[in-house]
Parts: structure tokens; sequence; C-alpha cells
């Protein structure tokens, strides 16, 4: 369903029913989406209706999928916004104390933790998650493959990050493939990195380690986004660009 026809159905659930607070999360979560898609060209209109939209559900009671939003607001900020750790942690916890069984929440609060900076306890989420989620979605696998990586589960990260770039290639996947390199290569299994980072550099011939480390400005710690670098340098992506 497209995000249009979405907000037609959500707005029409919230004429029948204006206590229906998850469809308010919802169509605040569109608008969120809306304005992380660049190819939308999208604005801080659709923020501010996001986080309305949002609270309004927090306050019509206490919307678990509310909570999952702001985390995930505060944890990806856009446009002049502040990127803000703590909060985003609290929202998440909130969301998962509302609703325990929900496997999507659990996978949302991994998520956070492991960019905050506790890989340990994001690793404990996402697996209880996938235990709850039989058919788990995609995006899953690439928490579970962040978390076990920067908890030094090299092997299983791998294992990880190949299941979500097979599911997900058609759609480019360039920043899995990186990932899926460095955890190759961190687990000692160079032929296999270097198979995957030869296979992206005949697409972006020009990648550099100084070149693609503002992708992993989002984790908090440096010691995390030095060891997805180095396992990039090991797997044999240069360092910079040579001098002309």
């Amino acid at each position: 369903m497209d995000i249009n026809r979405a907000r037609t159905w959500l707005t029409k659930a919230i004429a029948l029913d204006p206590g229906y607070a998850a469809a308010y999360a919802r169509l605040g979560d569109s608008y969120w989406l809306e304005a992380r898609n660049p190819a939308w060209a999208a604005g801080p209109h659709e923020m501010k209706r996001a986080r309305e939209l949002a609270w309004k559900a927090i306050d019509l009671g206490n919307s678990p999928l509310a909570y999952r939003l702001l985390a995930k607001m505060h944890l990806f900020p856009i446009w002049d916004e502040q990127r803000n750790y703590e909060r985003a942690i609290a929202a998440a916890r909130t969301a998962v104390s509302l609703d325990p069984a929900d496997a999507d929440g659990l996978a949302d609060l991994a998520e956070v933790l492991v960019y905050s900076g506790q890989p340990i306890e994001a690793v404990e989420l996402i697996e209880r998650a996938k235990r709850q989620h039989v058919m788990a979605p995609d995006w899953y696998h690439r928490v579970a493959g962040y978390s076990y990586m920067l908890a030094g589960h090299y092997a299983r990260a791998a294992d990880e990050f190949l299941t979500f770039y097979q599911r997900r290639k058609a759609f480019g996947c360039l920043r899995t493939s990186l990932l899926l390199a460095a955890s190759l290569a961190k687990a000692g299994k160079l032929a296999a990195a270097s198979k995957v980072l030869a296979s992206f550099l005949a697409r972006r011939p020009a990648t550099t380690v100084e070149g693609v480390a503002a992708h992993f400005e989002t984790l908090r710690r440096r010691r995390d986004r030095t060891v997805i670098l180095e396992g990039l340098a090991i797997a044999g992506l240069p360092e910079r660009a040579e001098s002309l």
C-alpha cells in the first residue's frame, strides 16, 4: 500500500474512532517516513506533523507505537534537529514496558541501544525479538548484524548481514555490502571479505575508508565506528584516495 492510500485509510479510521491512538501513531509514522526519504522532497512540516501525531496518540492512551516513533525521531533526526540518545532510549524502553510481547518494539529498542553504545543488551533484545517473531522482518537481521558486530561476535554478524543483503539486494544495499565485508574480515574470513568488497568496488571504485566513515556517525561510541572501519581496512578497502 502506498503512503497516500495508507493515510486515507488511517484518516478514515480516526474519523470513525477519534480515540484510536494507534491510528494516530501510524499516521505520524507515515509523515516521518516521508520526511526521511529525500526522493519525496519533504521538509520540516512533515517532521512537525509526525511529532504532533505521536504526542496525540500518547495523550489518547500511551500508545507503544507512538513511543517507538519518538525513539526513531530522536535517534535519526533530520533537518536542524539534534540527535538525543537518552531520549531515544527512554522512548523505546517505554514502548517495551507498555507492550512487552511486541517483537517489533524489542527490535526497535535493540536498534536504539546498539547505536547508543550498548550492544550486549541489544544482542539479548534482538534475540528475544527473533524468537517471538517466527517470520522475522528483514530489518531484524540488520539490527542483529550491528548488535553482534559491536559485541564482538563477528561471524554471527556476518551471517545476519548476509541474510539481510540477500533479501534486500534488489534495493542496492551498498552499506550492507560494506558491513558484510567488515564483519567477514573481523571474523578472519579474508577471502570472502575480499570477494564482497571487490563486488562493491566494481560499482563504487572511488570508495575509501575515510570516505565512508561519515556513514557510521550515528554510532555514539568512537570504538564502535572504529571496529567497522578497521574491518573494512582489513578487507582491503583503501584508507584514503591517492594523491595525484
